[in-house]
């Protein structure tokens, strides 16, 4: 038992460290300056919501985000089939600017980090029912990935109504 303790911290740490250098990476491609970040606290009625976008609560009681000008920054981790994938998006006044899979940790399903893929998630924003505006085709193989991925475009919209709105 003390062995599998020590391998989960050991791999908590390297998840840690990997996410922290590409997220960094991420938000100076995106011209974010990582330093000004913010934090949105969540209220119960955003963590519900949040659970509902996520088909299971959300972990934190914070999101970290960053904001420049009329564009935001989320760097978030939503489970695959059994690892976090760790996913950058960029969010705008014409919805999804640019989403990208910082650190993909399963075993497979990492067609998702496709640019061909990816792109099918810009400008695409939320109905009034929750769902995105664009259809997003799925990949063979990588259902579980896909879903993650769509799950996360949809809790950045929701994020972006949440921090934006008046």
């Amino acid at each position: 038992m003390p062995l599998l303790r020590l391998l989960c911290i050991l791999s908590c740490f390297i998840c840690t460290a990997s996410w922290a250098t590409s997220s960094n990476d991420f938000l100076a491609q995106q011209q974010f300056d990582a330093k000004a970040m913010k934090a949105l606290w969540l209220t119960a009625e955003q963590q519900a919501a949040i659970a509902a976008i996520l088909s299971h609560p959300y972990a934190g009681v914070r999101i970290r985000y960053w904001l420049d000008d009329d564009r935001l920054a989320f760097v978030l981790n939503e489970i695959g089939k059994e690892l976090p994938i760790t996913f950058g998006v960029v969010v705008g006044p014409n919805g999804i600017h640019h989403m990208d899979v910082l650190v993909f940790r399963e075993s497979r399903g990492d067609e998702i980090k496709a640019d061909g893929f990816r792109q099918q998630f810009v400008h695409a924003q939320l109905t009034e029912e929750g769902a995105l505006t664009q259809t997003i085709d799925g990949i063979s193989g990588a259902t579980y990935s896909v879903r993650s991925m769509t799950k996360v475009a949809k809790l950045a919209l929701y994020l972006q109504q949440q921090i934006q709105q008046p």
